[in-house]
C-alpha cells in the first residue's frame, strides 16, 4: 500500500485520543518515547511500514530496556498480512 500521503512532511496526530488511549496510559515515558520513534521511522518509508524483527526495531526506536518491557510497544505495531513487515493501522 503506497502511502499518497508521503509527500506531506507530517503525519495526523489526535491528542485526544492520545490522551485518552488506554494503552499509552498503561505505557510508561520510555515505552512512549519509542512508540513516537516509530511511528516517526514508519512515515518516513514509503508503505510506512517497519521490519519484523523486534532486534531492530528495538535499535530504531532507542530503547534501552528488556525486550520484556518492550513488548507493549511492540503489540502497537501488528504484523502485516504477509508477515513480512509490521505497521500501524492509523498511519
Amino acid at each position: 500500500m503506497l502511502n499518497t500521503l508521503r509527500r506531506w512532511p507530517y503525519f495526523k496526530f489526535y491528542p485526544n485520543d492520545w490522551l485518552t488511549s488506554n494503552t499509552i496510559l498503561l505505557m510508561t515515558a520510555s515505552q512512549i518515547g519509542s512508540y513516537i520513534m516509530l511511528l516517526c521511522r514508519a512515515w518516513t518509508e514509503d508503505d510506512c511500514t517497519l521490519p519484523v524483527d523486534p532486534a531492530t526495531l528495538i535499535t530504531l526506536s532507542k530503547w534501552e530496556g528488556t525486550i520484556d518491557e518492550f513488548a507493549p510497544v511492540l503489540a502497537c505495531f501488528p504484523l502485516l498480512k504477509n508477515q513480512k513487515r509490521r505497521h500501524y493501522p492509523r498511519l
